[in-house]
Order: structure tokens, then C-alpha cells, then sequence
């Protein structure tokens, strides 16, 4: 799209004022006292950037998003904040927009505006490969595209489009003055969007009767008509979920008892009987149907053929006087309905206002059932009711939850696998106000370190290196949960360097590091429990609260976590306050040769992981029961 046409398009003040001018002649006026008025609002429309071809020296600047793509020529520098940011120049390089597809409709704000930013650097591809992009937006959420805390499919699939383009940083502008790029979006009227769940059959609305588009010409876009071109056209483009025309006509279908046996006049006084029958045309499409269905095809065939009365072959089938086949049982007959008419009737029950409105599976089989029959219609009518569109999207959800509980796999030795987590925004204490929970999957063995909120990635990798690396060796697997320090640009350093496969928990699913967790909450219960009033020392409690934890029995394993990963339990003080004057010694195996107690330590730690493949059987039931299979097809 022109830029003139671009900006007039949206600009309907300048666009009046052009109106009024282009037909006058400066020159004519001079002398008069509205020669300065005309001439400023001439002027007003000269200023436009013209195309170019891009410059592969400069900066690219793409402005746009959910509403559209333009991007720019830049040869100036950019600030940290970008509205103070002079930019001298524009140089257009092109524009570009598309309709939103009918999914894409439903997305969030953060997700349209990221699907923007995707799809620009893909559609001009050519000038940013190898160049500096800025993209400027005004959704600052787009900011942090690449540290999200949480995350979906789509934000993550747009991310791996976004990081083919190295060079590309990301920008917030004000929307305010970010006026360049979607004023068609911001129009003083809009075409309301349908909310209901049934499709919009409509005509949509017009005001004159072209139908060319406003925009062609640069006349039409100043001339008086052109807001009312403009609101056509929009009409015109309205997306609404219309549902395709199946290969047999419904309306047809709902005709099938309206032909008339006796033509009655309104205007005769005497008594007229009125006859109601299946049409012919419904009648001729349902012997075609029977055609091409085997099983009443056969049937129509035998029935039709010669056969001995006291044992026809089809005993519950007749024909009637129309030829079509009906379902006889005590008297009563149901019209049978061949395989190609089967959905129709049931939609025509199901999704009519005066018949099922959309019912459940069995109020919907007994009003179907009342009329029509047909072999294994249960099958088809259950399978029409679960999967109606309208009924999934306008009916309450009266199931549990869906999806089964898939445990985490028990690593075989200490410290192969750790979890690790935060507790944010403490109270002030020493410095600190924030803690690192770090906990070994297998033994259950605990670290709390006090840190900072504005702790970065390097800083925590140091921590990490600390208090764990260097302790107990490297682990295999590191569970986390999805903050951006563990996303950062350093920590995927570290981790790659050493060979640490990081894995993330599932966006908006916490409970996949449920060990760090729930350990979160024992910590926060014994701290509440000793911090003083002014909650200014619960710093100072963390190493009596790790020994504490590590020194009492885990109900998964059954053992401490201190003697799962040192071989004995550390003395504690009622040990010594139970003893007598003797010297104290520590509880050891009975076997002091050390490979007697590799063996027994590896057999208590055999152990522990059935103790804990027995706590997630006995977790996966608890957790299974209040949840049901989902099975995506």
C-alpha cells in the first residue's frame, strides 16, 4: 500500500483538507486573505517518504505487529530509550499486512503482536538477512520475548523464527506515538465482531452499491464517500465461521412434509381436509440414498422380490406406499435413514431449536429414536454429540481434569539429579531477600542459599558451582522451572560447556517440579514459625534449618537424606544429651571393610529408589483419580 494512500487512509483531517485544495490553485489566491491558510494546509500534505532501495550499510527499522509490517531505511543511532531517539530520516522500504486466519482471531495480544514480529523479518527477508534490525513495537512485552517466565507452543515456535536473525533487538515505542504503523486498526468505527457461538449467515452491510475497492484510486480515498468505501470493505472482509455446505441440501431435508395433497383457497367458507406427505424430491434423495448403502439396498432389493409371506427374509422391515423402507416394532414405524442421510438427520434434530437445542447424547437418541432408525445409530449419534462444535463451545466442562500423572524417572545415584528453585521477595535480612532451594531427586538432601531478587546469570551459576559442582561433581539433569535466569545467555554457556542436560518444566505447570515446591513450603512454614516480629533474621536460620531437614526421616524413602548421601546419620544434640560419660561413636555399618560398605550403601540406596518408584505409584493413583484420559487425536 502507497504511503500516501497509507497515511491519508487514516489521517481523515488531512484528508478533508487536501479535499478542499486540490481543487484550487495557489496562485489565484495570492492577495487574498486565505493565501497563508492554503498554503499551510497545502503544505501539509507534501512531506511523504518515498521509496528506496535499502541500504546495506544502514540500520533496518521494522515497525508494526498485530495491525502490520513497514520497514524503514535507518542511518542514525538509537537510544537506550527509544522515544528519545532523533530520527532524521525515514526511508521507506515497503508495507505489508495480511487478515488474521480464524485461529489466529483467538490468540492473546502478546501472541498477535508477536506474530507480527515473526512474520515481518520472514515476509522482507531479503533486506534484514545479515543487517541490524530494530524492531519497534508498541506491546513492551515483546521485550522480554526471548526471557518469557512462562511460555506456549506458539510464542516458543515464533521465538525460533526470531533467533534465525541474530542482529535483531527489540524495541518499545509508546503507543501514543507510535502513529506510523496502525492507524487503520484505530478507525472511529468498527464492525462488531460476532461473540456468539453460532456461525454469522448473514449478508454483510453496504452502504452504496460498488463493489471495487475503496482504496484504488486516489480520488475515491479523499472523496467524500471514502470512510464509507472504507466501512464496506471492512464489512466485506469480516471473518466469521461459516460452515461449508455439506453434499446434501438441509433445506431440502426440512421440506420432506410439506406437500400438499389438496390446494386450499384462504378465501372459501366450506370445509377443506389438508393431507401432509413426504415431498417426491425427498423421497426420490432417500431411494437414491438406500441405493448406496449395502444393507438397505439388500433389503429393498429382497423386500421388493418375490418372497413366501409367513417368512419374509427382513422380518422388522416393510415398505411403504412411497417405496421408501420403515422399521416396524409393535405397530410403530420409524422411517429408515441410509448411510448418506444419517448425520444430516441427526443434525437436523440435534442442532434445531424446536427439537434437541443442542441436548445431550440421550435426549437427543430418544427424539431421533422416536421418528428415525437405522443399524448401530447409537455409535453415530454419540460420536455427532460429542463432537458438536457449538455444544464444546457453549457447554460447562463437568469432567475432572484432564491428563494422567507422568512421574519424573529415579536417578541411580546421589546428585545425578537436582531441582532447583526460588523464593522471592523476603523481607530484608542481612542483605538478602531471596533464597536458592537446591534438592537432590534421589537422596532428598537440601541446600538454602540466600541470595538476591536482582540475582543475574552469572551469579547464580557461581552459587551452583559453589555449593553443588564442587561438592558432589557435576549433575546429569537439572530441573527448573522457567525464569529467565536459567534462559540467560551464560547459564546456556555453562550448561553446555560441562554437558548438563536442562530441563524445563511444562509452561503453566508447576507441578512438574513439584520437589522443589513443596519444599518451598516447608521452608517458608518453619520460618514463620522462628523469624522474629521484625522478620529481619530468617537469614541467620537457614543452616539450622538444613540440618534439621536433611536430618529427619523423608517419608518417600524411609531413610534421612543425610544417610542416604553420607553412610551414617550426624550426631544431633539430644544424641548427646542421651548419652553417658563414655566416649560417643557414631552409628557406623557392621562391617567396617570398605567394600562391605560400598555393597550396603548401595543396597540401602536400592532401597530408597523402590521406596520412591512406591511413592509415585501411590501418588500417580491419588492424582489419576480425580483426572481422566485424555486421548488428542
Amino acid at each position: 500500500m502507497p504511503y500516501r494512500l497509507y497515511t491519508d487512509a487514516c489521517d481523515f483531517g488531512i484528508a478533508a483538507i487536501l479535499q478542499q485544495i486540490q481543487t484550487m490553485k495557489l496562485k489565484d489566491l495570492k492577495g487574498t486573505k486565505i493565501y497563508d491558510q492554503c498554503k499551510k494546509a497545502h503544505q501539509e500534505g507534501q512531506p511523504v517518504p518515498r521509496f528506496v532501495t535499502p541500504d546495506s550499510n544502514r540500520k533496518v527499522i521494522l515497525t508494526g505487529g498485530a495491525n502490520g509490517t513497514e520497514t524503514f531505511d535507518y542511518e542514525d543511532t538509537w537510544n537506550e530509550n527509544f522515544d528519545e531517539t532523533e530520527i532524521h530520516l525515514e526511508r521507506v522500504i515497503g508495507y505489508w499486512s495480511r487478515i488474521l486466519k480464524d485461529a489466529e482471531t483467538r490468540y492473546s495480544a502478546t501472541e498477535r503482536e508477536a506474530l507480527g514480529v515473526r512474520d515481518g523479518p520472514v515476509k522482507f527477508h531479503m533486506y534484514l538477512e545479515g543487517a541490524k534490525v530494530i524492531v519497534v513495537s508498541d506491546h513492551a512485552a515483546l521485550k522480554w520475548s526471548k526471557t518469557y517466565q512462562t511460555i506456549n507452543r506458539k510464542l516458543s515456535g515464533y521465538g525460533i523464527v526470531i533467533a534465525a536473525f541474530p542482529d535483531l533487538v527489540i524495541v518499545h515505542r509508546a503507543g501514543k506515538v507510535h502513529t506510523n504503523v496502525d492507524p487503520i486498526s484505530r478507525l472511529r468505527r468498527r464492525i462488531p465482531r460476532q461473540d456468539g457461538p453460532l456461525a454469522d449467515t448473514s449478508t454483510p452491510l453496504t452502504f452504496n452499491n460498488e463493489t471495487e475497492d475503496g482504496l484504488k484510486n486516489l480520488y475515491k480515498e479523499v472523496g467524500v464517500d471514502f470512510e464509507k468505501d472504507l466501512l464496506t470493505q471492512s464489512t466485506m472482509h469480516t471473518l466469521v465461521n461459516v460452515e461449508k455446505p455439506s453434499n446434501v441440501s438441509l433445506d431440502k431435508f426440512k421440506v420432506r412434509t410439506m406437500k400438499y395433497k389438496a390446494n386450499v383457497s384462504l378465501a372459501t367458507s366450506g370445509l377443506n381436509e389438508l393431507h401432509i406427505s413426504i415431498s417426491e424430491a425427498e423421497v426420490k434423495r432417500f431411494y437414491d440414498a438406500y441405493m448406496n448403502d449395502p444393507h438397505f439396498a439388500d433389503v429393498l432389493r429382497k423386500l421388493q422380490g418375490e418372497y413366501d409371506p409367513m417368512n419374509p427374509p427382513y422380518k422388522q422391515y416393510r415398505i411403504g406406499e412411497n417405496g421408501l423402507v420403515y422399521f416396524c416394532r409393535d405397530d410403530n414405524y420409524k422411517l429408515c435413514v441410509p448411510k448418506d442421510l444419517q448425520k444430516e438427520v441427526v443434525a437436523e434434530i440435534h442442532d434445531t431449536l424446536q427439537e434437541a437445542a443442542h441436548a445431550g447424547y440421550h435426549r437427543t437418541y430418544n427424539k431421533v429414536a422416536s421418528t428415525y432408525y437405522w443399524p448401530k445409530m447409537v455409535h453415530v449419534i454419540k460420536e455427532y454429540v460429542r463432537t458438536c462444535d457449538i455444544c464444546q463451545k457453549a457447554k460447562p466442562k463437568r469432567h475432572g481434569q484432564r491428563g494422567f500423572l507422568k512421574s519424573i524417572p529415579i536417578p541411580s545415584q546421589p546428585f545425578e539429579v537436582v531441582t532447583m528453585d526460588f523464593i522471592m521477595d523476603l523481607p530484608p535480612s542481612n542483605g538478602y531477600n531471596a533464597i536458592l532451594t537446591i534438592v537432590d531427586k534421589l537422596t532428598k538432601f537440601a541446600h538454602f542459599i540466600p541470595c538476591t531478587t536482582s540475582i543475574n546469570e552469572e551469579e547464580t551459576a557461581k552459587l551452583f558451582h559453589a555449593h553443588i559442582w564442587t561438592k558432589y561433581g557435576l549433575p546429569r539433569q537439572v530441573i527448573t522451572d522457567r525464569e529467565a535466569r536459567w534462559t540467560g545467555a551464560f547459564w546456556e554457556h555453562l550448561t553446555s560447556l560441562v554437558g548438563v542436560q536442562r530441563s524445563l518444566t511444562t509452561a503453566y505447570h508447576p507441578q512438574a517440579d513439584g520437589q522443589s515446591e513443596i519444599m518451598n513450603q516447608t521452608l517458608e512454614i518453619a520460618l514463620r514459625a522462628f523469624v522474629f516480629p521484625s522478620m529481619d533474621n530468617w537469614s541467620d536460620l537457614l543452616n539450622n534449618f538444613s540440618f534439621a531437614y536433611n536430618t529427619m526421616e523423608h517419608t518417600s524413602t524411609g531413610f534421612t537424606p543425610a544417610y542416604l548421601l553420607l553412610g551414617f546419620e550426624p550426631l544431633r544434640p539430644s544424641d548427646l544429651l542421651a548419652s553417658t560419660s563414655k566416649s560417643i561413636a557414631r552409628p557406623t555399618v557392621e562391617d567396617p571393610k570398605a567394600v562391605n560398605f560400598a555393597e550396603m550403601m548401595q543396597a540401602i540406596r536400592s532401597q530408597a529408589q523402590d521406596a520412591l518408584k512406591l511413592a509415585q505409584a501411590h501418588m500417580e493413583d491419588q492424582y489419576n483419580k480425580h483426572h481422566s484420559y485424555l486421548d488428542l487425536q
